[in-house]
């Protein structure tokens, strides 16, 4: 035993080789015939660890079963070196590491944690170096959670364990999971699954996070300088850029462009395949971090693939997230992007509504986005994408069926209505449930706006299951629509309507709002043809 112990070591006649208490605060009770604790069912357990030495501040710590195979003696020193590591005293470890061979400094504790991890865990510069001139493993840390002593220095932004680390360890050295260092310095930024429970942090946090960034910032330049791979790629297909973008560190973000980082690399979610490749556009996008967007968007102009890209503004819009779509529109993305896509992205989109952003908008009921989207050239018209039926794919249909609100806000932008000739032959019918429910009903603003109704796919059931009798929906065509029924009872319930009006003016009201609003749109009349009315009129109000 080495002079600083102050017990000394006694056989005993009960259970073996045991520590005399001399006044040390190192406690140690250790049966060397003690065996492995086995259960009903003969199994071996591994609940048979043996109680070390330990500091007062540690009273439940364990070493694992391996340990026990080694003589009291460098089980003492290994444990006076672990509470030396927990400290950082460095000076007295080294009395005691030369008791213990390179596969005992390795040995990790009862959390699976090495020495030297341990060390380098704590920012115990001395104590790393110590440990590394002693012979342990630079490589070797905390098994359970893949991490090596160089990865947690980084991760706990120690500048000085990480410089001497990387004397001894590989830049580019990755884990069993294939990352390496460089990512760990990427994934450092604002923790939104931290802060999020919170919505202001506390002054502390605050000061911590202050004072940890600039460290960071330190050690991934020093990263870059040492040669790490900008474009390394993981087993599960992850790039340092792609997580600092996703961690939205904004830093990592610019310097990792500006070092080379490829910014078309894409990640795949190894679980679901019907989920999209991400670019790190699109995952900005996808995680709201409008920072690092900005950033990419910044550095990226040029890049012709990565801004031809529509999967960016579906996944912001389909967040919410208008200061995200306001920067990929300013950087020169269409609001209209969908019209865009290449017909080998056009199957995917079949049928989801990401291909218009304005129909994800519409969808959400997202009034803010749509307003935004219709100022910045958004058609509340689209009738002719390539994927889908025409009138599935208008945005006014779509709204027509969704809100009233929605529904004025596309029709006060309807005024380029005339560029469509293809809307002349749109009508709308009333199929959906929820637009029987709507008050006042959405189809009276539609046809207010110059739309023929279709009311003929409706039932007279169905129209009576939605509050609405079929004398209510005969006197809203009478008002409002300028064509004759086909339907036999409704054309009889519009004659025993002798309260209505069947003037001239009033059967050609809607034909020429038509007409004056949206010129190149109107179509004659079936129901005005069939009046006795001079030609001549008949040319002005149809444009026949």
């Amino acid at each position: 035993m080495s002079d600083v112990d102050e017990g000394s070591f006694v056989e005993s006649d009960e259970a073996g080789p045991q520590w005399e208490d001399g006044g040390d605060p190192y406690v140690v009770s250790f049966d060397e015939d003690d065996q492995h604790e086995t259960s009903s069912d003969g199994s071996s357990s591994d609940c048979g660890d043996v109680l070390l030495p330990f500091e007062s501040e540690h009273p439940n710590k364990y070493v694992p079963w391996a340990m026990k195979q080694y003589p009291p003696d460098v089980i003492e020193a290994w444990t006076r070196v672990h509470n030396c590591t927990l400290s950082g005293n460095h000076q007295l470890a080294s009395e005691f590491l030369e008791k213990l061979s390179k596969e005992v400094l390795d040995q990790p504790n009862h959390e699976g944690e090495t020495l030297l991890y341990m060390a380098a865990f704590r920012g115990h510069t001395h104590m790393v170096s110590t440990l590394l001139k002693a012979g342990a493993n630079p490589h070797k840390g905390d098994e359970f959670f893949d991490m090596t002593p160089l990865f947690v220095a980084v991760q706990n932004c120690h500048i000085e364990c990480v410089n001497k680390l990387l004397e001894y360890v590989p830049v580019n050295f990755e884990n069993n999971s294939g990352f390496t260092a460089l990512f760990k310095a990427a994934q450092f930024g604002p923790n939104k699954a931290m802060l999020g429970f919170i919505s202001r942090p506390p002054p502390y946090l605050q000061e911590i996070l202050h004072e940890a960034s600039p460290q960071n910032e330190v050690i991934l330049d020093t990263l870059l300088e040492k040669g790490a791979n900008v474009n390394f790629t993981s087993k599960v297909g992850l790039t340092p850029l792609l997580v600092a973008t996703r961690e939205n560190n904004v830093y990592a973000v610019r310097r990792l462009l500006e070092c080379g980082a490829d910014p078309m690399a894409l990640y795949k979610h190894p679980i679901s395949s019907m989920k999209a490749p991400l670019s790190a556009l699109d995952m900005a996008a996808e995680d709201e971090s409008t920072e690092s967007l900005r950033v990419i968007l910044e550095k990226c102009s040029d890049n012709k693939p990565l801004m031809s890209r529509n999967n960016a503004m579906c996944l912001a819009v389909r967040k919410g997230n208008l200061p995200c779509v306001q920067a990929l529109i300013d950087a020169g993305f269409d609001a209209d992007m969908g019209v865009k896509l290449p017909p080998t992205e056009l199957e995917q989109f079949r049928s989801s509504q990401d291909a218009v952003p304005i129909l994800t908008c519409i969808d959400k009921v997202n009034l803010e986005l749509v307003r935004y989207l219709l100022s910045r050239g958004a058609s509340p018209l689209y009738c002719n994408l390539p994927i889908a039926e025409p009138l599935d794919r208008c945005p006014l249909y779509n709204a027509f069926l969704k809100s009233n609100t929605l529904l004025e806000i596309l029709l006060m932008n309807c005024a380029d209505m005339k560029s469509c000739p293809t809307l002349r032959d749109i009508s709308f019918p009333i199929t959906e449930l929820g637009v029987w429910e709507q008050s006042p009903p959405c189809f009276e603003l539609v046809l207010q706006a110059g739309f023929r109704l279709d009311l003929d796919s409706m039932t007279f059931d169905d129209i009576r299951l939605h509050r609405r009798t079929v004398k209510e929906v005969a006197k809203i065509w009478w008002t409002y629509t300028d064509e004759i029924p086909r339907n036999e009872h409704l054309i009889e319930i519009l004659g025993t309507l002798p309260e209505m009006p069947r003037s001239l003016a009033d059967l050609c009201r809607v034909t020429i709002r038509r007409s004056i609003c949206f010129p190149k749109l109107a179509k004659p009349s079936e129901s005005v043809q069939l009046l006795p009315i001079p030609q001549h009129l008949q040319d002005y109000i149809g444009h026949a």
